[in-house]
């Protein structure tokens, strides 16, 4: 597959990072998000080190589904501890994304 059709099957990542510093979670549902915040953080993030390979190849698989509805559906087949373990890193890059662009000015 060449590199334009690769791109293309993905999911638009920029777009979901673009929609969630607005707001919107599109890959999770609001509770879900909630249940995830309401565990301890240090049990999540040990789940993220003992789990290490099978998060990377669930975040690689998750990154390779073409719509936002697979992406969805690819979600809600997973564990709960990976699924708030995939909000976890989630937050995080876009806390990332936030720290990286500075300030807003309005």
């Amino acid at each position: 597959m060449d590199e334009t059709k690769a791109r293309a099957s993905r999911l638009n990542t920029e777009f979901l990072i673009t929609e969630a510093l607005k707001g919107n979670h599109l890959l999770f549902p609001n509770e879900l998000i909630a249940e995830a915040f309401s565990r301890n953080l240090a049990t999540l993030q040990s789940a993220l080190e003992s789990r290490r390979a099978e998060i990377n190849r669930t975040v690689g698989e998750l990154l390779s589904v073409g719509t936002l509805e697979e992406g969805r559906d690819f979600v809600s087949g997973l564990s709960r501890d990976v699924q708030h373990v995939l909000i976890l890193l989630y937050f995080q890059l876009l806390e990332g994304v936030l720290l990286r662009r500075g300030p807003t000015v309005h």
